[in-house]
């Protein structure tokens, strides 16, 4: 076991340029990412202060990068944030570097008022360890196959305005899913092009947009990351287009499922659960429930949080708890048996 390790974010170095090269390399190193890729996200998203490092003998032997988003939390926007490329060099591996890191993470984290954080799971072993990160595998997704009808279709122009505000739009009922700002979304743009993808939208008569989809063709796979769309014309006439551009006769849709059957791929941690048990009681003040948690990690969470008349009280006895990845199935449960709404989750258009 490491000893000796040191944590702290990116912005404690003093130059900024030769961590952000050592950075760029780690990444490159281990997951041999596309150039333009790695490229994207440290020229749109990597700040130092949002990069997490464990260091040994002043080397960066771990991190981990965020990036903020605001959460659609029960129709309520919360911060948050989503966690990709964290990397060990592999000569570090397997000496408890990353839970070390990990636990401060999420302790500057809950310093910011940061209420969730999520990731998109990328090998299924990795699951049982962010389970016990405090993480619940809560977004799950399934595939289908769809299917062009006609090849008399024109490829539409659009304006990256008038499609993020059409998405915006689209989502402002959402229940529980991360919400892209439109900053992000010109990022999700350029991301979509490294990859041979692109943006399809579907109007009206009167020029309005009714659909959009947002797909990559990473290496001759040809996958909807994210398909919205008013009615079933729109949703035909983008088929119709996604296969023209690309001279398929179908294309493989990714959407996110609550089914019992869909697979799962991504996870969520809370980090202030009072925030949330707060939004969660006012919109829904006929909620009655009392949570006793326990969490390892952000140790200030432990106790008993009382949901009653619109209002959540928190004490820090402990009676019977949970553990801290157990409280959004359970709370999704009783939603669902004492108010009878059941909440869709979701998360897409991630940069993975």
């Amino acid at each position: 076991m490491a000893t000796d390790i040191k944590y702290c974010t990116g912005d404690s170095f003093s130059d900024s340029k030769r961590l952000k090269n050592t950075l760029w390399e780690n990444w490159k190193e281990i997951f041999n990412d596309d150039d333009s890729y790695i490229n994207l996200f440290f020229r749109d998203k990597y700040r130092p202060n949002r990069v997490f490092c464990a260091t040994l003998d002043n080397q960066i032997v771990s991190c981990v990068h965020s990036v903020p988003y605001a959460f659609k939390l029960f129709g309520e926007l919360v911060n948050s944030t989503y966690i990709t490329a964290v990397n060990t060099l592999p000569e570090y591996r397997g000496q408890g570097i990353y839970p070390g890191l990990f636990d401060y993470y999420l302790n500057q984290a809950a310093k910011q008022n940061i209420v969730l954080t999520t990731l998109i799971v990328q090998e299924k072993w990795l699951f049982i360890f962010y389970k016990r990160l405090g993480y619940s595998d809560i977004f799950k997704k399934k595939h289908t196959r769809l299917y062009q009808s006609s090849q008399d279709v024109d490829i539409e122009i659009y304006t990256s305005d008038a499609l993020y505000d059409y998405y915006e739009k689209h989502f402002l009922s959402a229940q529980f899913r991360p919400i892209h700002s439109r900053t992000d979304f010109e990022t999700i743009l350029k991301f979509l092009a490294i990859y041979d993808g692109s943006a399809f939208v579907a109007y009206d008569s009167d020029k309005n947009i009714t659909g959009a989809a947002f797909v990559t063709n990473e290496d001759g796979e040809l996958l909807i990351l994210e398909l919205i769309c008013n009615n079933e014309i729109a949703r035909e006439n983008l088929v119709n287009q996604i296969c023209s551009k690309y001279s398929v006769k179908s294309v493989n849709l990714a959407y996110n499922s609550n089914e019992a059957d869909a697979n799962r791929f991504g996870m969520i941690r809370i980090i202030k659960p009072h925030k949330l048990l707060e939004v969660c009681a006012a919109k829904y003040p006929n909620l009655q429930l009392q949570l006793s948690i326990i969490d390892a990690i952000v140790k200030d969470n432990s106790g008993t949080y009382t949901i009653s008349d619109g209002y959540c009280n928190y004490s820090t006895e402990v009676n019977k708890p949970i553990s801290i990845d157990e409280v959004l199935p359970r709370l999704f449960k009783e939603i669902e048996q004492q108010c009878g709404d059941k909440i869709d989750t979701a998360i897409s258009l991630m940069l993975e």
